[in-house]
């Protein structure tokens, strides 16, 4: 009877640490389902590449608050910089030469952007569908990588609420988070979408606010973490607000 009992055991660590694989070692149904799908993402990739290089090298970018990173970086200290989904695309552009990592979906969606992401020189990894296991990718991240950059209300919403998660890694991590917001003064927005995805026009303007660095101390107290998540949410509103009145 013993002797079955540890072997459910060893089943159940096994299917434990199968599931919290990454879907960047494992091969997944998306990327298997046809023969097609993976010369489909490398197209599309290579296409929406030399789109954001073209609309990158119109844009006229400018940086506010960008010592809070550098700063931060140069004490030896980690860093999350928070921003919304709705403005990764010209975020391609602004955080390109910060040596860290992002994430993205196990999705074709999900596998384009990493794939993109890996030629524009951005390392990229897939989080899994599980929110356990995806905390987890996103700790051991933490502690490889000098800067992460995290969609705080992603992948799938609310729009605009920053959650819990990113803010317990932090907290666990000792990783700094820094908020990031990007504006272009002409944009165009997906409103089918529930991030209301943006893309800012060809040789618009576009501002950049770094904000300062938030600290969040080591808790698993749930009420503290929403309070920090809270904090935040409206720490990048603010930013959104300041960041429409330069554009004005």
């Amino acid at each position: 009877m013993n002797k079955i009992l540890d072997q459910e055991r060893d089943l159940k660590r096994g299917q434990k640490r199968h599931s919290c694989q990454s879907p960047d070692t494992r091969t997944t149904k998306t990327t298997s389902s046809a023969w097609y799908v993976r010369p489909a993402i490398n197209i599309i990739a290579v296409c929406c590449y030399f789109a954001l290089k073209c609309f990158g090298a119109s844009w006229q970018i400018q940086l506010r608050g960008r010592e809070n990173i550098e700063c931060t970086l140069a004490r030896g200290e980690k860093i999350i910089a928070a921003f919304w989904h709705q403005q990764y695309l010209p975020l391609f552009i602004v955080l390109r030469d910060i040596s860290g990592c992002t994430f993205t979906s196990d999705s074709f969606r999900g596998r384009v952007i990493q794939r993109l992401c890996r030629m524009m020189g951005i390392e990229c990894k897939i989080l899994s569908a599980d929110h356990a296991c995806a905390e987890q990718q996103l700790l051991n991240a933490a502690m490889h990588y000098p800067a992460l950059a995290l969609a705080i209300d992603g992948p799938l919403g609310p729009y605009h609420v920053a959650k819990t998660g990113a803010i317990r890694v932090a907290s666990m991590s000792h990783n700094t988070i820094v908020p990031v917001v990007c504006r272009g003064r002409r944009q165009w927005l997906n409103k089918t979408r529930w991030d209301k995805f943006a893309i800012p026009a060809p040789f618009t303007h576009i501002v950049a606010i770094f904000d300062q660095a938030l600290t969040v101390p080591t808790t698993h107290d749930k009420d503290l973490l929403h309070d920090y998540a809270t904090q935040l949410t409206n720490r990048l509103l603010q930013l959104e607000q300041e960041a429409q009145t330069v554009l004005e």
